[in-house]
């Protein structure tokens, strides 16, 4: 009921779907919209034609849609193939735990699809539920943020055999305390991979590697360079800063 005042002064009252719930008068229902399409023929894409707009923290003023183009989320995806973000096939089994419009979750899914692996998808984080499905699918990769790490630690549930086949975990998207750190460092080890990076990168710039995360002088780095990816260091005043 609050999308469709807002849809229909957008000019696109046509266009809203629900996707789950009790009927809302005037509002298409997903599923049957889905069932009632008819195929139609694959166009075909070009590198720089767009895949996805995501949007930015919005940290230097409003958040901005961020056009990604095929080309970006295939250069995104081809990180895997240097090892930098854990051993990917297609023996893999990504539990996906943040929501599909936070970029975190667009990109480790990007490593699932061009690796052939399988990927398991939450409806929300919670965190009983994400250990049950971990165990039951025998998760092997899966992604956090911060926040959500903390809870799984703390989790009552949480124990030395949670999450035992699990070879990699990636986590970004905010900053983690040195505290938190050294605890995901103690239960995870060589496990842990942190991405540092930015909208416009498809998330991802740099890489803390499992192995960095033993060496503690590393560990409050956002880590090395990857690959494809050029960084200059800057001063305030825009000036580049010596090397």
């Amino acid at each position: 009921t609050t999308a469709k005042p807002i849809m229909a002064a957008l000019g696109l009252a046509d266009r809203l779907y629900l996707l789950d719930g009790a009927p809302v008068d005037g509002v298409k229902d997903y599923r049957a919209w889905r069932d009632d399409a008819q195929p139609v023929a694959a166009a075909p894409s070009r590198p720089d034609d767009v895949l996805l707009q995501i949007y930015s923290s919005g940290t230097t003023g409003a958040p901005k849609g961020v056009e990604l183009t095929q080309a970006n989320f295939l250069a995104a995806a081809d990180q895997i193939r240097h090892g930098l973000v854990g051993s990917w096939s297609e023996r893999d089994r990504l539990l996906v735990v943040l929501p599909l419009f936070h970029a975190g979750a667009l990109l480790t899914a990007s490593y699932a699809l061009l690796a052939g692996a399988a990927a398991v998808v939450l409806r929300d984080a919670e965190v009983g539920t994400l250990l049950r499905v971990a165990k039951d699918h025998r998760a092997t990769k899966v992604g956090f943020v911060p926040a959500l790490m903390q809870a799984v630690l703390e989790h009552p549930e949480f124990g030395p055999e949670s999450l035992d086949d699990v070879d990699t975990v990636i986590y970004g998207g905010s900053a983690i305390s040195a505290d938190l750190l050294d605890r995901a460092v103690e239960r995870f080890g060589t496990a842990l991979v942190q991405l540092f990076g930015s909208s416009e990168t498809f998330t991802a710039g740099t890489v803390l590697t499992g192995s960095a995360h033993h060496d503690r002088s590393k560990r409050a780095s956002c880590g090395q360079v990857m690959h494809g990816i050029d960084i200059r260091i800057v001063r305030l005043d825009g000036s580049e800063a010596e090397g």
